[in-house]
């Protein structure tokens, strides 16, 4: 299996994470740059785009989010360093693909269909207590406009609470922030802290779809960066 898709809006929107099928495909883990070009070959030719239709993000478990148009084309395409500065993305412009990177952080995938509007926001554990999720859905609603009920989102594979062991001084921030509910024994449910952070918004349960995949369980799918540190998959969208 080389993917594995959001498929609620499958007529409108292609929406993946890629699985070990398709291998590593992140400049930055990477000694053979050749293979992480020919290995995005298989994504571009099956998205039927070219290369420089899938852009990616120079991520840093930042909060900030950038609007991606036409001038942004070409972007990640031969380094990590000429991504987009950021760790989240949207457009509406379509057959534009948005690409983060990650082995066992949340992928956040949105849609508003009313509007046209997709993105992806890379929420790990850092970039989830900086409250990239709430901060960059806050922004989209309020620069485009949009009710927090026409949007929709998919959290996509990522590592299951019991991988996670948390020290006290995390364990105090995610309280300080309000997020208690999400400790689980000495671990932390990141998904369900981006869901809180959604909620606080104004998004219902039923607007949100939670993968039952754990990076941390199916190595046969995924390479888990705790266990493998071999590569980095990508949760790419594009509007069609």
């Amino acid at each position: 299996m080389k993917y594995i898709y959001w498929s609620d809006f499958n007529k409108q929107i292609t929406a993946f994470t890629t699985t070990c099928e398709i291998g590593n495909v992140a400049f930055q883990v990477s000694n053979n740059n050749q293979q992480v070009i020919d290995n995005r070959k298989q994504i571009i030719k099956d998205l039927n785009i070219t290369s420089k239709q899938l852009v990616f993000v120079y991520q840093s478990h930042s909060d900030r989010i950038i609007k991606v148009d036409k001038n942004d084309l070409g972007k990640g395409e031969f380094s990590f360093e000429s991504g987009l500065d950021c760790d989240a993305l949207y457009t509406t412009t379509p057959n534009l693909a948005l690409g983060i990177f990650h082995a066992d952080c949340v992928p956040v995938f949105f849609f508003a269909p009313k509007h046209n509007l997709i993105g992806i926001i890379h929420a790990g554990f850092k970039g989830t207590l900086k409250e990239i999720t709430y901060k960059s859905i806050s922004y989209i609603i309020k620069q485009e406009k949009i009710n927090p009920q026409d949007l929709y989102f998919y959290l996509g594979p990522s590592l299951s609470y019991k991988y996670y062991h948390l020290n006290d001084e995390d364990k105090n921030k995610i309280i300080e922030l309000g997020y208690q509910k999400a400790i689980i024994e000495d671990g932390v449910d990141v998904p369900l802290i981006n869901c809180l952070q959604l909620h606080k918004l104004g998004v219902s349960n039923n607007q949100i779809k939670i993968s039952n995949y754990d990076t941390g369980e199916d190595l046969n799918l995924f390479s888990a960066y705790r266990n493998y540190p071999i590569g980095r998959m990508a949760s790419i969208i594009m509007l069609k």
